[in-house]
């Protein structure tokens, strides 16, 4: 099972950030949906978050 960190959400969010800032707005989007999506996979079990 992939598992992931909440380093690895950390750093989405800060590249989510750093798109704003940028008004790369498109790509915060996809960034937020994906993140958001994975939250929901973490949620019902497909992968798992480690908390370190």
């Amino acid at each position: 099972m992939t598992e992931f960190t909440i380093g690895n959400i950390c750093k989405e969010v800060q590249r989510i950030r750093f798109d704003l800032e940028n008004e790369e707005i498109a790509s915060a989007m996809k960034r937020c949906d994906d993140l958001d999506q994975l939250l929901y996979d973490i949620e019902e079990g497909k992968y798992s978050l480690v908390v370190e």
